[in-house]
């Protein structure tokens, strides 16, 4: 039953239904608890993505608000076999943290320390 359900997860699917971007507003949410944001109001979108799904987060929430628009750091457990251009990869340890974990962890504040009101930080 574990791996059926598993099999059955659409990680797209679930993104698709609670990211939306349309005429540059990006909703993140579902009804009442959706948060707005007016993208044409920054100068970047960045993404932080951690985690065994950060690459297929990070190439749904592309697709979802346009390829090409956010750029960003994305931390999987491996290197996706086409990652997009727009983002760079370091892969981290999994379940323990090596060294690309803590390139990783560097590269995240150095983005993080950059940013600014003109920036939206989304974290995946």
């Amino acid at each position: 039953m574990f791996r059926e359900t598993l099999r059955r997860l659409d990680l797209g699917a679930c993104m698709s239904a609670r990211v939306h971007c349309e005429r540059d507003i990006l909703t993140i949410g579902c009804g009442s608890d959706s948060d707005l944001y007016d993208l044409s109001a920054y100068q970047r979108v960045q993404v932080v993505a951690i985690g065994k799904a950060a690459s297929e987060m990070t190439a749904t929430f592309d697709t979802l608000i346009g390829p090409g628009r956010a750029t960003g750091i994305v931390v999987p457990s491996q290197a996706p076999a086409a990652p997009l251009k727009n983002f760079r990869y370091i892969p981290g340890g999994h379940p323990y943290p090596n060294e690309g974990s803590v390139q990783a962890a560097h590269a995240v504040l150095d983005l993080l320390q950059a940013a600014g009101e003109e920036r939206l930080i989304v974290f995946l």
